[in-house]
Order: structure tokens, then sequence, then C-alpha cells
């Protein structure tokens, strides 16, 4: 089976991967911390990173949820894009928390009389 070098940025870290895989198995296998917010169904179009080199074609799922423009720049959906060869990935800065969902709901009021 052909091996594939992944690499992230920032910090070049490098990983090797069997070809077939998705962006998002191999950024799960490298431990890297990074939000799929549907899971990686392809539903949100929202994990969005920048392949700088290695770009194949765009999936059906990331024509639909990505502009031209974007698509040209190298934007893919980490959850769609299939490792085929030698890639190196910008993943983007994450600036709100991974468990937005859980902090927004895991709060309530709670009325004491003592």
């Amino acid at each position: 089976m052909k091996r594939c070098k992944v690499t992230f940025q920032p910090g070049n870290r490098k990983i090797d991967v069997p070809a077939g895989m998705t962006l998002k198995e191999v950024i799960n296998t490298a431990r890297l911390d990074f939000d799929f917010p549907c899971g990686g169904r392809g539903k949100c179009g929202k994990c969005r990173v920048k392949i700088l080199d290695g770009a194949g074609q765009p999936t059906p799922v990331e024509e639909k949820h990505l502009e031209r423009e974007e698509i040209e720049q190298g934007i893919r959906l980490a959850c769609m894009t299939v490792v085929q060869g030698d890639l190196v990935v910008e993943l983007p800065y994450q600036e709100t928390p991974k468990h937005k969902i859980l902090l927004a709901t895991g709060e309530r009021d709670i009325k004491l009389d003592p």
C-alpha cells in the first residue's frame, strides 16, 4: 500500500500514513487539536484547512461548501479530503473553545434559600 507524508503547519509536524485516509483521520491519528463540528460528515463546511502543497481536485461536498476562489487558494474540508500523495497542510488557529456547546449549556442559575 502506498504511504504518504503529511506535514502540518504551523509546527512542521510530520506523519506518515497510508493513502486513502481522510485528513480528518490523519489529524486524529496525529492527535492534533482540531474541531469537527458536525463530526466529520461534510454537513457544516467548518473544518477548513489550506493545502499548501499537493492539493487534488475538490469533492462535490467541498464544491457545495466552498467558494470557487477558496478552492483555487487550496482551501479544502479536512473531513472530505482524501490523502492520495504527500501533502503540506496549514491548520487554522482556532480561537473559540472546542466545547462551546457544552460551555453554553453547562451552566444554570440556582436559587439559594438559607
